[in-house]
């Protein structure tokens, strides 16, 4: 069971996170589980549709980053024609 020290900690942590100008995201593995206002503003999507997404939607970057190793392994597994 939480102490009232506990919940005021929680409660200072979630007001300084929302409260926060930069945009802050919470991953675990690779899903978002937690984000602030700012966050939802810098995406242009709701907290909602954040919390079901990966860094992936946003990112084509990271996107391709993490489909190259694939390619070049297809390609280097081809056989030849």
């Amino acid at each position: 069971m939480l102490g009232n020290t506990d919940v005021s900690k929680e409660a200072l942590y979630r007001a300084m996170v929302e409260l926060a100008l930069d945009a802050l995201l919470v991953l675990e593995g690779a899903v978002f589980v937690d984000c602030n206002s700012s966050a939802e503003k810098l995406f242009g999507v709701s907290r909602t549709q954040l919390l079901a997404s990966t860094p992936l939607d946003f990112s084509e970057y990271i996107a391709l980053a993490m489909l190259k190793p694939t390619a070049v392994y297809l390609s280097l597994n081809q056989s030849p024609q």
